[in-house]
């Protein structure tokens, strides 16, 4: 895909050269972020689901994110944006 095409949603500051992500500029902007701690554990992976593709006229337009609830577990739960609750939420 051409660079002009993408844009950088994280770009890593501890690395040189530094470690980007892109996605295409037409996608929806990411809420969370890999490694980040939620209410229901952590965000250990995430998958976008395109307009017109069979996963989004099923579900919608939307970003999926797989969350590792604890060290110690041995199965991984997806979310949909919706459904992800921050820690800082969880205090209200």
């Amino acid at each position: 895909m051409p660079e002009e095409t993408l844009r950088v949603i994280y770009e890593s500051r501890q690395r040189k050269p530094r470690q980007k992500i892109r996605i295409p500029r037409g996608w929806t902007n990411l809420k969370y972020c890999l490694g980040q701690k939620v209410k229901q554990g952590q965000i250990v992976g995430i998958i976008y689901h395109p307009p017109g593709t069979k996963r989004a006229l099923e579900c919608g337009e939307r970003w999926t994110y797989f969350v590792l609830a604890d060290d110690q577990a041995d199965e991984i739960d997806s979310y949909s944006q919706l459904e992800i609750k921050p820690i800082n939420e969880a205090l209200v």
